[in-house]
């Protein structure tokens, strides 16, 4: 997990809380326009409990075809939202697109 430290003592240590930050310092693309904090959130949460139980079933007691299953009505969701438009908050890459990958990359 990375963890920021600024000049001041503070701490950052969630991922999503660090991009945030240095996009609010530069952000080049416009990134922070794509920050759909409701998608963003249940592909950190509903998502995330889902991957975890279909990748470490035995570890979860859980079925992991049933969260396989639930797992990929999210990604279903995320083809309709790329079959309007090349990315997932309009045609250009930004936060939420970022953001989701490593999610979507486990499973």
């Amino acid at each position: 997990v990375p963890v920021l430290v600024l000049s001041d003592g503070r701490v950052i240590d969630q991922s999503l809380d660090i991009m945030r930050w240095a996009l609010a310092r530069h952000d080049p693309e416009t990134w922070l326009k794509g920050d759909d904090r409701a998608l963003i959130e249940t592909f950190d949460g509903a998502f995330k409990q889902h991957l975890d139980r279909y990748k470490y079933p035995n570890r979860h007691g859980s079925d992991a075809i049933e969260h396989r299953t639930a797992g990929f009505e999210h990604l279903q969701a995320l083809e309709q939202r790329l079959a309007a438009s090349g990315f997932l908050c309009g045609p250009a890459r930004t936060l939420a697109d970022i953001a989701l990958f490593p999610f979507i990359r486990q499973f």
